[in-house]
């Protein structure tokens, strides 16, 4: 895109934040093509609404139920929070140091050295491509049981068919697909009402269900200490497997970097969109899986075998009756709308910088300090585990429909993308060179912007203030 088309598609009014992003943008090496339309508050609506607790609930409470039933739910989904945050924690501070789109894979290239940093590079984007895939795949299948789940709560009768189920699905990708290509603005706008009707969402939940249920409350023992293991999996193993439930949910926070050029002080807001959301997740899923565990009842092989297929619309269904569950369902269903992948693809840069980020990070104006290799060492061990551990099947002895599919088809992907790169002629490493910036040497470069302990003051008030010029240097590897 030549310079005028690329002011002309960034029309907007120019302020100090939005010149200061485009400046540390030209200092990655790249020229400011899109609209930075997305405030902080957005770009945190982004990350918490992609996640939607409560519908991300009623879609995987069948994963961590039949696990553990109150202690999987509540304890397995605090435990995984705190361990995601050194994810969030680890990621933001490389969105803090280059808050570019690029992301993963542009912090992977920058970060390793030139004997490995295209391949490396390489392979995140595969892994990238991968998790999102299958991210947006599974929530699409997800918000479809949703839909269907609620016809079922209006019609005890009805049995959705597989072309029926599959022609919704694909509905919900093409119009996620051209609402997200062809209404930036717009969904930028969205963010704010989305968080809030989350947010009533969970607050129907936390409040309405204990007063519907209030004769009917499980006990304090049994709501933080019942454990009921309806698989053949070990208990302690089972309990384990809980936490795909949370770990599916509190993922793709990453959706806040791939704004980095979209958003307002991206440096600063990006990190903290990634933090919160993951903290707010966290929170907020803990005391919803609270509120559910205390008014689900003692059966818990009669809510998760249920006919309705959704444990969450069970509960609801008893405590609402039929009309007010379907009420609260079908909200459930509008903002419905995978892990081997994003974890490989997180774990990398991270690791680049363990390893390598020495000599080659420069941190941004958020980051960790003295905590900064403590919090990347927990997420790279939590990564490594979860992506062994959720390469497990459902159940001790799977067919081939229950069997744990994850692995192979993320198998599949790792082998073809090393193999299309050793491949002689046509292969990636006779063509791939990274992040395609404005001046080809600045993939050999790394840009060191001094942080804020050397290019900023404190105030009057004991705050840090920014200088209003950045200066920046690169350092040859």
């Amino acid at each position: 895109m030549t310079n005028a088309m690329a002011e002309s598609s960034r029309s907007m009014v120019e302020t100090p934040e939005t010149r200061r992003d485009d400046a540390r943008l030209e200092d990655l090496g790249y020229h400011p093509e899109l609209k930075r339309a997305f405030s902080a508050w957005e770009t945190f609506g982004v990350a918490f609404s992609i996640m939607g607790v409560v519908p991300s609930i009623a879609s995987t409470i069948f994963y961590n139920l039949p696990y553990g039933g109150p202690v999987g739910m509540i304890w397995g989904w605090l435990i995984s929070s705190v361990l995601i945050m050194f994810i969030g924690l680890a990621m933001g501070e490389l969105a803090s140091s280059m808050p570019t789109s690029g992301g993963l894979y542009f912090w992977t290239h920058r970060l390793s050295p030139p004997k490995y940093r295209d391949f490396l590079a390489w392979m995140v984007g595969y892994n990238s491509f991968l998790g999102n895939v299958s991210a947006v795949s599974s929530l699409a299948w997800a918000c479809s049981g949703i839909v269907f789940a609620a016809a079922s709560l209006n019609n005890s009768d009805f049995a959705a068919t597989a072309a029926q189920q599959f022609g919704l699905y694909v509905g919900i990708l093409l119009v996620c697909g051209a609402f997200c290509a062809y209404g930036t603005e717009i969904f930028a706008r969205v963010q704010t009402p989305s968080v809030i009707l989350n947010v009533i969402l969970a607050l129907v939940t936390i409040i309405g269900l204990p007063i519907a249920r209030r004769s009917e409350l499980n006990t304090a023992s049994f709501t933080f200490g019942g454990f009921v293991n309806l698989t053949s999996w070990p208990s302690g193993f089972a309990f384990l497997l809980s936490f795909l439930a949370p770990v599916w949910t509190i993922c793709s926070f990453d959706c806040a970097v791939s704004l980095s050029e979209e958003a307002t002080n991206a440096a600063t807001a990006v990190p903290q969109a990634i933090v919160g959301a993951i903290g707010s997740a966290g929170i907020l899923g803990t005391v919803i899986l609270i509120i559910l565990a205390l008014t689900m009842g003692p059966d818990v092989a009669a809510v998760n075998d249920d006919a309705l297929g959704q444990p969450l619309a069970y509960i609801y269904l008893q405590a609402f009756g039929q009309k007010g569950s379907l009420v609260i369902w079908s909200f459930i269903a509008i903002f419905s709308l995978a892990i081997l992948g994003p974890y490989v693809a997180y774990g990398i840069p991270i690791a680049a910088k363990l390893i390598w980020g020495k000599a080659n990070f420069v941190p941004g104006p958020w980051y960790l300090g003295r905590f900064s290799r403590i919090c990347g060492l927990i997420a790279v061990v939590w990564m490594t585990f979860a992506i062994v551990l959720f390469s497990f099947p459902a159940d001790t002895d799977p067919d081939a429909g229950s069997l744990n599919y994850a692995c192979v088809v993320a198998g599949a992907v790792w082998l073809f993308a090393t193999i299309y790169w050793f491949l002689p002629r046509i292969g990636g490493k006779t063509f791939f060179r990274g992040p395609a910036t404005m001046d080809p040497d600045l993939v050999h470069e790394i840009p060191h912007v001094e942080s804020v302990s050397s290019d900023s003051k404190k105030g009057s008030n004991g705050q840090v203030e920014e200088r209003s010029v950045s200066r920046v240097e690169t350092i040859e590897l």
